[in-house]
This record gives structure tokens, sequence and C-alpha cells, in this order.
């Protein structure tokens, strides 16, 4: 961008230990079976530094709109911004508190209104222990069934400095708060059916369960301990599904339809602060279930086509009182049944590659995939701003490549998005600053890749 918002760092440092153990069967029967342990081990020490610039909005008056020059952002309307103050030093006459303020940017003794930097320290100590196993009765059937206990401590500190005019704007000083060690277990099953009608044909149905502990929100802020816990997420998760071999192996056709609850789902949730944001964690509960397909031929020794197919229902159960960032600020809303973010709720690619030998020692391949999403948002919404909306999208990859394999050499030309397909991935809004930051897809990019083993 060309105006100076905010800058930001966020170095992170990680040090983990891991250890698995697995014993298994060896034997011929129709019974086999697994049982192992995991210890895993980590501490996250994290920072993140951010620079308040010039021109963040730090005052609105109507009546300073003539004393800017309307070529400022935001002048015609009298948006007061550090830059504008600096150019136009009689606004201080008529605010001590920018008055002060300008004789602070004046000193150049700070960097823009300053910087907020927050600390935090988060470790994990997980152990797990699992068995497994799955019975054969007859060639056309088999049972798999199986159970795994976690056991995991989670603690975690937090703090925050605060430089230059950022005090003023009501930004804390944090001191380093250690928060005590949180306990947290399960014991999650899964189990499963598998018929063989034929050697070329499967069909199965299961279920699963799966685990994800809690923790801590460790923004430095006023939360009490209690406050910033959040909760384990749980998932009952059900499929049945065919897995199909055709044609004498030329190709093969998968299907299957799922369902899966959670109960006290995990959802991130990105706070905007005066200097910055915050990432924070909420529970809830959510309910995804679809349908997916895929299909792969082998149409001739030199072509292969692919196509997947996928529908995806996702809603919150319950989540009445979900916060959420607008241009107009923090709101409150009812998601209930409202769609999950990031989850089109339909998608399918086409593909294909031809390999042709066109020499001796030279060969062409030729490959090309169009992928399609429907429409969906990229963040929780009320849907005041329709920036949060993704259409639908196409994206269309192909390319080009001589491969001899006399010499291990390979050159191929690739294009991903030649048709420039543009869409937004985030929107980040910051009320302090008055931006509100979009994300968009990458662009066309044309490459050209040469490749020799040796």
């Amino acid at each position: 961008s060309a105006f100076d918002y905010i800058r930001g760092v966020q170095p992170v440092a990680f040090e983990q230990t891991t250890q698995e153990l697995r014993l298994t069967s060896n034997s011929d029967g129709a019974f086999d079976w697994m049982i192992g342990g995991y210890y895993f081990d980590s501490e996250r020490d994290s920072s993140d530094a951010n620079t308040i610039g010039l021109d963040a909005v730090i005052a609105v008056n109507p009546g300073f709109a003539p004393l800017i020059p309307a070529f400022y952002p935001g002048g015609v309307s009298g948006v007061v911004t550090g830059r504008t103050l600096l150019a136009t030093p009689l606004i201080g006459t008529f605010d001590p508190t920018l008055g002060f303020i300008l004789g602070q940017l004046q000193s150049g003794t700070i960097d823009g209104f300053g910087t907020t930097t927050t600390f935090s320290t988060e470790t994990i100590e997980s152990t797990a222990i699992w068995a497994s196993g799955s019975y054969r009765p007859s060639p056309e059937f088999e049972l798999s069934a199986g159970i795994r206990y976690t056991e995991e401590t989670l603690g975690g500190s937090y703090s925050q400095t605060v430089s230059g005019l950022l005090p003023l704007f009501g930004v804390p000083n944090v001191p380093e708060t250690e928060l005590s060690d949180r306990g947290d277990d399960n014991v999650s099953l899964n189990a499963s059916i598998s018929y063989f009608p034929s050697d070329s044909t499967t069909l199965y149905a299961s279920f699963a369960q799966g685990f994800r502990s809690g923790g801590y929100n460790l923004a430095p802020g006023p939360a009490s301990e209690e406050d910033r816990a959040f909760e384990s997420e749980t998932v009952d998760s059900f499929e049945i599904g065919t897995k199909n071999i055709l044609f004498g192996g030329r190709a093969s056709l998968n299907a299957a339809a799922f369902y899966s609850e959670y109960s006290d789902f995990q959802r991130a949730f990105l706070r905007a602060t005066p200097t910055g944001f915050v990432n924070e964690t909420l529970n809830t509960d959510a309910t995804i279930y679809g349908f997916e397909a895929d299909f792969a031929a082998r149409v001739s020794d030199e072509l292969s086509l692919t196509a997947a197919y996928g529908y995806q229902n996702s809603s919150y159960d319950d989540y009445p009182n979900a916060p959420i960032n607008t241009t107009g600020g923090l709101v409150i809303a009812d998601l209930s049944d409202e769609a999950l973010p990031f989850v089109p709720e339909q998608s399918f690619s086409i593909g294909a590659e031809y390999d042709r030998s066109i020499s001796t020692n030279w060969s062409l391949r030729l490959t090309a995939d169009l992928q399609y999403r429907s429409s969906y948002n990229v963040t929780d919404t009320d849907g005041t701003d329709p920036e949060t909306r993704v259409g639908e999208t196409f994206l269309f990859n192909p390319s080009i490549g001589l491969r001899n394999g006399a010499k291990d050499l390979q050159v191929v030309l690739r294009a991903n998005n030649l048709f420039e397909e543009e869409y937004p991935t985030g929107l980040d809004f910051n009320t302090f600053t008055g931006v509100v930051a979009q994300s968009l897809s990458a662009p066309r990019v044309i490459s050209l890749q040469i490749r020799k083993d040796f």
C-alpha cells in the first residue's frame, strides 16, 4: 500500500519433541492387531510487533475539513491522520490533544504513533495410547475397530509493551502473566465394516471420533483466566462409500457420503484492537455433511482423464452471540444455522493429461485442469459487507512439457490461473487505523521449469 497505516512482524520460535512406538501382529490369520503409544512436548514462543503509521485515523471532525488539503485521504470529511496533522499544524491550535500529538510527531523521536509488542508462550505436553484390530471372518467381509486415550497438559503466559503515543489512546503495558496448567483427556473410538462383492468393488461404512484439546487465548487484556480458556473440540463422523476398479484396471470410480457433528467446535476469531489484531478461539457447535465422488480413466496409452465432484452443507448449530468484524466495527450477531466460512457448497474439477513420444528420445506432455467452486464467505458475516462474499470461481491451469529420457532432461511451461480469476481470500478490519484490508487470490503465474537429473 502507498499509505502507512500499520506495519508488523511476527517472529515465532518452536521447540518440539515427539516419540511414537508401535507393535503390530505378524500372522496370516483372520485377525490383525496393533497397539502403540505417542508422546509430544512443545513450547511455542511468539511475539507480534505492530507500528501504527502516520496514515492511521486519530480524529474525525467535519469542522477541520476546510483546513485539510482535499488530496489527503478523507480530508474532505475532516478525517485527521498523523500525516494531515503534520501538513496542517493549524489544527493543533483548535484541539489541545491534537496539539500535543503534533508536538510529539514534530520532535521526530518516535516511529509513527508508536509500537506495541505482545509476547506469549504456549506449552503442550501430550501422551496417548491406542489399540486397533481387524477381523476377516470370510473373504467378503472385514470388521475393524479401535480405541485411543489421550491426556494433555497445556499452559501459557502473555505480556505486552507499548511505546510512543499509544498509551494516550488507551493501549496499556501488560506485565508478564503466567496461567495455570490446564489438563485435558479424551477417549476416542472408531469402527468400520467393509464388504467385497468382487475383487474390483468395495462397499464400506465407518464411524470415527476425533478430539482437539482446549487451551487459552493468550492475547494481553483484562480477561480473567477462566474467561481465557476455551474447551476441547470433539467430532463424531459417519461415512458410507464405495470404491471400484473398472474396465480391467483402466478406470476407477469412488463415491462417499459423510456426516460430521462437532461439539464445542473451535472457531478462530481475529479481533481488531487499537494496534493490530488478536487471534482468539471461541467454542460453538457445527454440522457438516455432504457427498463426494471421483473418477479416473486411462482412455488410451497417451491420454488420461480425471474428474471429481463435491457437495458440502455446513452450518453452525447454535451460535447466538457470535462476534463479527464489520466496516462499522464489532457487532454481535446470531449465526445459528448460517454457513461456515471457506466452505463452498459445490466444487468440481476436471483434468486431462496427454503424453506421447515424438522422437527416439523426446516425449511431449500436455496437461490441463479446470477447478470450480461455488460462492462462499471468507469470514463470519451478518451480510452487511458484500466484500465478505466470494462469487463462483473458475481456475484453469494448463502446461506443456518436453522430456528427454536418455539425458534425464525435462522442460515444462506452466500457467496457473491462466484467465486471471480474482477473488478475495481474506478480510481484515481495523477500526483504529480506519483500514479494511482485503487479501486477494494469486494472479496469473506463468513459469518455465528446466530440470536435469544427475
